[in-house]
Order: structure tokens, then sequence, then C-alpha cells
């Protein structure tokens, strides 16, 4: 895979610091990444807070040793898109839409 088709969380905002919620910068990375055609998103080692994660066609997550992902305990963390109604699905922290 090319080095143009990996996109490190951290190059995002991510803080790995398992206190801070890296939600946006995760999102960040996979939607650039589906943007661009598709290719990996690196998460290197480190502890990740994470609300919901909306995953996207062509689109490869690479966990580096160590690296934990941690949902959120709260619950406004999971929003869900305008497009699905509130009771149809319980809310998570991975998720998979038209992917």
């Amino acid at each position: 895979m090319k080095d143009s088709m990996r996109f490190n969380v951290m190059d995002f905002g991510a803080r790995a610091d398992g206190r801070s919620l890296d939600t946006k910068a995760f999102q960040d990375a996979v939607d650039r990444c589906s943007d661009e055609g598709g290719g990996l998103v690196f998460v290197p080692e480190g502890r990740y807070l994470l609300g919901s994660l909306w995953l996207k066609n062509n689109v490869v997550f690479c966990l580096d040793a160590g690296a934990v992902l941690i949902a959120s305990l709260n619950p406004a963390d999971y929003p869900l898109p305008d497009d699905i109604a509130p009771d149809s699905q319980p809310r998570a922290c991975l998720n998979a839409l038209h992917a």
C-alpha cells in the first residue's frame, strides 16, 4: 500500500492518553481515507477514548501492538446520523452504514 494511502490518527489530532475523546480525529481520518478512494487508517500504540465511529467503504483499520480502543461511558458521545431513526438500533462505538 502506498504511503499516500495511509492515514495516521495522530496526524488528525488524536491524543492517545485514554482520557481525551479521540472520536473526531478517528472520524476525520476515516472520512479523508474514504474521500481519497480508500486505504489504511493506522492507530499507533496508545489508549484512545472513543464515541460513535462511522466506518466507510474501502477503509482498513490497522491497530499497532499496544493500541487500545476504549468505548466512552457517556451516552452523549454516541449520536446517530439524521437519516437513522433514534429507536431503530442500539448505539455502538463502531458502526457501518452503506459500507
